[in-house]
């Protein structure tokens, strides 16, 4: 019996192909949490779309061609990582498109030792990044979430921020460290798969978050006003040629690339408000979706396992949240084939 949360492959897909028929294997929950590999073999499931970082979260992101694994997400060059920057209030609580749509207007970039942000209406506003020796150290809370040690961007960029999105007492943290500084809360321990060293360092809940090109092409087809994109949804990799939608559901362990990195799944991308933020606009879209038709959708599907399931539950899922299990400093290109691992 299948009785654990991840297969290698979505079932159905794989039956279907031909390919893994009786070949999937449940994974022991021991071997899940240790640094054993049980990864039998590797198929092919698909192929990288797009990487995308976004360097500061909840802010526009900028597509590379490549990319290197990091314990705490994707790293393009020197300081263009992923979610390293963050929008805090005047009590350093993370500010997101969730409560200030008009985020997702700000333009990122990096260029050497300065973030660089521009909007609409704005001068662009080039920063210089912080170091630890002359910077204030500031703790910041994401959800709840505490990181003791971040490093303030200064007044300049603030005050911009202000000015763009119409509030007062807006800062600039920056995440210097290369580790996370977050602990797993109680409900991501609930997870079977979930492990500390998926924690990330700004992203919502884990380092990287995967879906598939079909899976969003199939949402659409179920929306009547409203089209979205991978934009809504805001993953560091992006894959097309997925063999079925939502086969992302099943994915235990993924490598990219023939010698590429290996990342394990944690848990299923729960989604909330900020899908409903028009990217294009900054604006809520009026319908509420596509998070009202997903939820509906989630409700007949499974993850695989009855605990994981209870703990979804009416939910709206679509992607898969990883951490990297192996192979810190690999790259990951654009093109690179996508292998899910046989167990």
């Amino acid at each position: 019996m299948i009785d654990n949360w991840k297969l290698a492959v979505g079932a159905s897909a794989a039956v279907a192909s031909g390919v893994l028929a009786g070949a999937l294997i449940a994974s022991s929950l021991s071997d899940r949490k240790s640094k054993v590999s049980p990864i039998k073999k590797w198929v092919c499931v698909g192929r990288v779309s797009k990487l995308i970082l976004y360097p500061v979260k909840s802010c526009q992101g900028i597509h590379v061609d490549e990319a290197t694994a990091t314990m705490i997400g994707l790293n393009a060059r020197d300081n263009l990582r992923d979610r390293v920057f963050m929008v805090v209030n005047e009590k350093y609580v993370f500010q997101t498109q969730r409560t200030i749509p008009k985020m997702a207007l700000i333009e990122t970039n990096v260029n050497g030792n300065q973030l660089i942000l521009s909007a609409p209406n704005m001068d662009e506003i080039s920063v210089d990044i912080p170091s630890n020796s002359k910077a204030t150290t500031k703790s910041c809370r994401i959800f709840d979430d505490f990181v003791a040690e971040t490093l303030d961007c200064g007044d300049d960029v603030g005050k911009w921020l202000d000015d763009f999105l119409g509030k007062t007492g807006l800062r600039v943290v920056y995440h210097s460290l290369e580790k996370t500084q977050r602990p797993m809360t109680p409900l991501q321990k609930k997870f079977p798969t979930f492990v500390p060293s998926d924690k990330p360092a700004f992203h919502d809940q884990t380092s990287y978050m995967l879906m598939s090109e079909r899976s969003i092409d199939e949402l659409n087809t179920k929306l009547e006003t409203t089209q979205v994109s991978h934009k809504n949804f805001r993953p560091s990799i992006l894959i097309k040629d997925a063999l079925e939608p939502y086969a992302e559901d099943f994915w235990s362990y993924l490598k990219i690339g023939e010698a590429g990195p290996i990342f394990k799944a944690a848990k299923p991308c729960t989604r909330c408000k900020l899908t409903t933020v028009n990217p294009a606009t900054g604006e809520f879209i009026p319908s509420g979706e596509p998070l009202s038709k997903l939820t509906t959708i989630t409700k007949s599907r499974t993850m695989g396992d009855a605990k994981v399931d209870a703990l979804v539950k009416n939910q709206a899922i679509i992607g898969l949240q990883l951490g990297l299990f192996e192979g810190e400093g690999r790259p990951l290109k654009v093109g690179d084939p996508v292998y899910a691992a046989v167990l």
